[in-house]
């Protein structure tokens, strides 16, 4: 399910600070629109929200 709890830039910053650092690793699957890793797929918001939202629920109960 990845990370919910991330903003819309959180794994892009960790993936190019991974890459300054000189780590060899693959980018995020799923998470760039295209190869160029610059255009975000933000599709998780929706859920995420509601993930919170259903956790919010159950503590109020």
């Amino acid at each position: 399910m990845g990370h919910p709890e991330y903003d819309r830039l959180t794994l892009e910053k960790e993936y190019h600070r991974d890459l300054a650092k000189g780590l060899k690793i693959k980018a995020p699957e799923n998470y760039f629109l295209d190869s160029s890793h610059k255009k975000i797929n933000y599709n998780w918001r929706s859920s995420s929200e509601l993930i919170y939202q259903d956790w919010l629920n159950k503590l109020r109960a």
